[in-house]
Formats: C-alpha cells, sequence, structure tokens
C-alpha cells in the first residue's frame, strides 16, 4: 500500500509539473499565425514591416535566453517567483497584442511582442531547469522530459482545434 501512495504522488507531481508546458503552448498558434494577419487586416500593417519587427523581437530574445539561464543558475532569484513573474508578463502581452489599447502602429507591436517573448523567457527558462530538480535520476529525468513535451503537443494541438470547435459551437 504504502509503495502504491509514492507512485500516485509521483504521477502527480509529474502531471502537476507538466501541466504549465499545456497552458504555455496553447498561445503560440495564435501569436504566430494569426497574430500577423490580424495586424495587416485590421491595423493595416504591411506584412514586410510585421516580419522585420518579428525578426527584431526574435534577436533581442535569442540574446534574453542565455541571460536568463545565467540567473538561474546563479540562483538570484527563486525559480518559482521568475516563472510566476513570467507567466504575468506574457498573460498581459497577449493581452494587448490581441486587445490593443491605443490603435497599433510597428511600435506597439515591438514593444508587446518583445514584452511576450520576455515573459516566455523569464517563465521557461527557470520552468525547463526546474525539471532537473525534480529528478536526480538520468532515465526519470528524460521520461519527465518527455511527458513534457507530450503536453507541449497536446496543447499546440488544442489551440489549433479550437477555432474549429468554437466555430462550430457558436455558429
Amino acid at each position: 500500500m504504502k509503495k502504491n501512495k509514492l507512485v500516485n504522488k509521483k504521477y502527480t507531481q509529474e502531471f502537476f509539473y507538466c501541466l504549465p508546458a499545456f497552458a504555455f503552448a496553447i498561445p503560440t498558434f495564435p501569436v504566430m499565425i494569426l497574430l500577423p494577419a490580424l495586424y495587416v487586416e485590421k491595423y493595416d500593417i504591411s506584412i514586410a514591416v510585421i516580419g522585420i519587427v518579428i525578426f527584431l523581437a526574435k534577436i533581442i530574445d535569442i540574446i534574453s535566453d542565455p541571460i536568463m539561464g545565467w540567473i538561474c543558475d546563479k540562483s538570484f532569484f527563486n525559480r518559482k517567483l521568475l516563472m510566476f513573474f513570467g507567466a504575468i508578463i506574457s498573460g498581459t502581452s497577449i493581452y494587448f497584442l490581441f486587445f490593443p489599447f491605443i490603435i497599433p502602429d510597428p511600435l506597439y507591436l515591438g514593444i508587446m511582442i518583445t514584452c511576450l517573448y520576455t515573459g516566455w523567457t523569464i517563465f521557461q527558462v527557470p520552468y525547463l531547469s526546474f525539471g532537473y530538480d525534480l529528478e536526480s535520476d538520468y532515465q526519470k529525468r528524460t521520461r519527465l522530459s518527455g511527458t513534457r513535451e507530450l503536453f507541449i503537443l497536446l496543447g499546440l494541438s488544442t489551440s489549433v482545434s479550437l477555432p474549429f470547435i468554437l466555430n462550430d459551437e457558436y455558429s
């Protein structure tokens, strides 16, 4: 009975570790695919300008990832605290990207998409390294990482299928 309790606790811990991967994967499709189309059609920003803005934001993201890794390695802040702030920044940025408080221009898009990518970095780098704290055994860490990636795929699948489900429901 005691071993059964430990197994259930382990699966529960694994589930709750992987759950944020599902949630953070859901906005990926709308941001990468739908956002440029929205800004072209609704706000009349050139697709080339949008591409340049996103490219520049990705350059900043490329620079911020190793910096965030260094911050995590040095343990300047608690990983859970970083994940919390990263989630807040990401959620706020996504909201203001899709529901802007002003008529957006390329500068607005650049600031908001950079905030989004920075929020994702602040969340994901500590989150991904958190798995190493949960499991010390290589095989168990591999299983945990595989399960996390499965949750990411489920989140992406949900993101892609949600518009079709909602469209049928509200038609």
